[in-house]
């Protein structure tokens, strides 16, 4: 990473100071952000202000920017996120106007761009205390104020600073973006191969138009553990990831563990609670899980069980499974998804093209990877670089 490349091992400093950050340079000094930001004031319109072709930025409390007709601001200024996203900051300069609930931060006497670092972090830390404590993070005019921010002596080395976490920033933002473009080209490719819109060179037979019920069958067996011996590897709804057909973990019964459905190493798990979470997981072994989550057996003569995982991550398949019953908690209804259609090819034809979807998949895991040592890494450069352990040259 380019930033790195400006980090030498000791401090500019050899000495530090208790502050109410924590320690910091001896040369560092600790504000206030209401003496750091002259002005810290609040947008005066509700949502409904915007407009789809206005000619300035309209800053909400959401991540993307609208548009609106009228500006009331005029600057280079941090806006932050009083609710709803708590604590999300976007800079601008320039005319905007801002919802009644969205801070706008401005006239300062630091680097614009290291103070956002600074406030970024301060939020974070904040909103995670709230949330430990039980409590829903909120973020009040006060608590801004009143927020501690270390800042160098330097404009230079507050600039270093900024340019240096902000290079970090690119490369996460470039792979978010790389990411979201590979997802899409994905499900473009899906449209085209599960619907047989695209047939793959040298693949031949007639594809059928079958009920889902007529090609897989959902297991029954049952397991109480109260009953039982405990068994290491069970499935929550929790331990499936949203969107990303991975599983983040497992954990093991106890006596006091509910009845669990028992699933084989090839089954496909589908969480039937809130079904537009997506939760679905292509089973690598054999286990436990929730009676929340469907455990879809194929019938291995009609149907390969990846072509079936791969019918089950399709916008269509979850607007069917999202037909519910049960208000409050809703569940997918198997008397409804059993009708659900599936175009089906040869199995010979299934298995080409979950490999290409596959192939999809894993480059998308593999740049998620890189996504997340992306992120480790910038959250050690702004612990090490906002609190002055890392002096920039």
């Amino acid at each position: 990473m380019k930033a790195r490349s400006r980090y030498f091992n000791n401090p500019v400093s050899g000495t530090f100071k208790h502050t109410e950050v924590g320690l910091i340079p001896s040369d560092w000094l600790c504000s206030k952000l209401g003496s750091i930001a002259g002005t810290i004031t609040t947008g005066k319109l509700d949502a409904n202000a915007m407009r789809h072709d206005g000619d300035y930025p309209f800053f909400t409390c959401a991540r993307k920017v609208y548009r609106i007709d009228t500006f009331a601001f005029d600057a280079d200024a941090l806006l932050v996120s009083g609710n709803g996203n708590v604590g999300y900051i976007h800079h601008y300069t320039g005319k905007f106007n801002a919802y009644q609930r969205t801070y706008v931060l401005k006239d300062f006497s630091v680097e614009t761009i290291y103070l956002k670092q600074q406030l970024e972090r301060g939020i974070q830390d904040r909103i995670c205390t709230e949330v430990n404590a039980g409590n829903m993070p909120y973020i009040l005019k006060g608590t801004l104020s009143g927020m501690s921010i270390s800042v160098p002596p330097t404009l230079a080395e507050q600039q270093a600073i900024a340019e240096a976490l902000s290079d970090a920033g690119a490369l996460i933002e470039g792979l978010e973006k790389l990411i979201a473009k590979k997802r899409l080209i994905k499900q473009g490719a899906m449209q085209e191969l599960l619907t047989g819109k695209h047939r793959l060179p040298g693949v031949e037979g007639k594809w059928e138009i079958r009920r889902l019920g007529k090609i897989t069958f959902l297991r029954k067996n049952r397991v109480d553990p109260s009953r039982s011996c405990s068994h290491e590897f069970c499935v929550e709804l929790e331990h499936i990831g949203q969107g990303t057909g991975r599983l983040n973990g497992f954990t093991s019964t106890s006596a006091e563990s509910s009845i669990k459905t028992i699933f084989k190493c090839g089954d496909v798990l589908f969480g039937k609670l809130r079904a537009y979470l997506r939760k679905y997981w292509a089973t690598d072994r054999s286990g436990i899980c929730s009676t929340e989550i469907w455990a879809f057996v194929a019938y291995d003569d009609l149907l390969s069980s990846k072509f079936l995982f791969q019918i089950l991550t399709t916008d269509n398949f979850i607007d069917v499974a999202s037909t519910a019953y049960g208000t409050h908690m809703p569940r997918s209804d198997w008397n409804v998804v059993q009708n659900f259609e599936v175009q089906l090819p040869q199995i010979a034809e299934q298995e080409a093209i979950t490999s290409i979807l596959s192939d999809m998949d894993a480059d998308v895991t593999a740049l998620e990877a890189k996504l997340s040592k992306a992120r480790q890494i910038k959250q050690g450069m702004m612990q090490e670089l906002l609190t002055g352990r890392i002096r920039l040259v």
